[in-house]
């Protein structure tokens, strides 16, 4: 591949390659719109335990509140990807998440090799010179 065939690919002087930059995060959007915490994490486990078809009908349905359909979305979208980000990411609102344990090995070792940094405070002989 040349230098010509990679420069044509190559984003121009401010040009931005995520215009739109991250996706924000459905809680947020629902946040802003005026839904409390207690809501959405009420509407979370009303909903967590649906089926498929009644997220479905909830999204088709135009009548239901945006609350209920951006959560039903998102379950939908984890279920087809076969993923379980939106899932656990749901739970984990609702529930916190699982305490986790971290093992720790802290080794000392000397800034400076050769020197001894110790110094001995209760000495005043430093101060008698």
């Amino acid at each position: 591949m040349s230098k010509e065939d990679i420069l044509q690919f190559s984003w121009q002087k401010g040009q931005s390659g995520n215009p739109n930059g991250r996706p924000r995060k459905f809680v947020c959007v629902l946040k802003e719109i005026g839904y409390t915490k207690q809501d959405i994490n009420q509407t979370i486990k009303n909903m967590i335990g649906m089926t498929l078809s009644d997220l479905q009908k909830i999204v088709a349905d135009d009548d239901s509140v945006i609350i209920n359909r951006t959560i039903a979305n998102a379950l939908i979208k984890s279920l087809s990807k076969g993923s379980l980000y939106s899932i656990e990411t749901l739970i984990s609102r609702m529930y916190g998440v699982p305490t986790q344990t971290v093992n720790q090995t802290i080794t000392e070792y000397p800034i400076f090799p050769g020197i001894d940094l110790n110094v001995d405070r209760n000495d005043s002989s430093a101060e008698n010179t």
